[in-house]
């Protein structure tokens, strides 16, 4: 395989799969395991 063909198909698979790429789309702070805790109101 040459490098432009493989180029060229990994730029395709980037295009048809970045409605499901988190870095682009983000990540909805609901489902983000990296959101900080929340504070105990009681203690």
């Amino acid at each position: 395989m040459q490098v432009s063909q493989a180029a060229a198909d990994l730029k395709q698979f980037c295009l048809q799969n970045a409605q499901h790429d988190p870095l682009l789309t983000g990540v909805s702070s609901s489902t983000n395991p990296f959101r900080p805790q929340k504070v105990c109101s009681f203690l």
